[in-house]
């Protein structure tokens, strides 16, 4: 992917968090939906396992945010678009991000495994987009347990990612190596950025019982961040993903 691309998309997602963090939660102004049908590009190629073998079945998706410069990534919508194949192939429709953004993005989601998505230009939205691959990642779900200062546990109460980074060279240890030295180092050099709730995609993640959750879907050796929880706080967590 183009570097200067990916640069602008993670600029794009910071933005959006930190404008999250100032926007008042009782705007009730009206928006439109997101971008016109027409405003999409026809993208296809196939989904692949871990291993390389096809993910038939698999679950494609566009991120899809409404005309509102000050919505969030995290508000945006998962729209289906689509469904791999028994040999892993598709061709879908993707609509850009909103309409003022000339990039789309395609998701692929088998449940049992890490998403991986597709950052699509879209200036040339009439050329179609051919032989493309989306590889799905070893999952390594995100556990925790929430509880209240006095140590009760919350029950019922949605978790939330928002926030997927995946290293230059798909491995951690090289940003593990640099994040020791620099404590503050909170950008990753990264291949690639995700932004949006990742609940969207592999469902609802609550809180059991005794406060525990377990977020899945995210994928090895990758930063995720802005790890969010509903109706108790919403608090900003960097994660490194990585198997020990």
């Amino acid at each position: 992917m183009n570097t200067n691309y990916a640069r602008y998309l993670s600029a794009l997602l910071l933005l959006s968090f930190f404008a999250s963090l100032s926007t008042a939660r009782g705007d009730d102004t009206k928006t439109k939906a997101g971008p016109e049908p027409s405003q999409a590009r026809t993208v296809s190629g196939r989904v692949l396992t871990p291993n390389g073998k096809p993910a038939a079945g698999a679950k494609l998706f566009a991120l899809v945010l409404k005309d509102d410069r000050r919505a969030e990534f995290v508000s945006a919508e998962q729209r289906p678009v689509g469904v791999a194949d028994a040999i892993g192939r598709f061709s879908v429709a993707v609509p850009r991000i909103r309409n003022d953004i000339p990039f789309a993005r395609l998701v692929a989601y088998v449940p049992g495994f890490g998403v991986d998505w597709l950052d699509i230009e879209t200036a040339k939205l009439a050329e179609p987009l051919r032989d493309q691959t989306l590889q799905l990642t070893p999952d390594l779900a995100i556990t925790g347990r929430l509880v209240t200062a006095e140590g009760r546990p919350v029950a019922g109460v949605s978790v939330e990612l928002d926030a997927i980074f995946v290293p230059d060279n798909e491995k951690l240890d090289s940003y593990l190596a640099g994040w020791k030295k620099r404590s503050l180092d909170w950008v990753p050099v990264t291949r690639k950025a995700w932004g949006g709730a990742l609940s969207k995609i592999v469902g609802p993640m609550l809180t059991d019982p005794d406060g525990r959750f377990s977020v899945r879907g995210a994928g090895r050796e990758r930063i995720v961040r802005n790890c969010q929880v509903d109706a108790v706080c919403r608090n900003a967590l960097q994660l490194r993903c990585q198997a020990v």
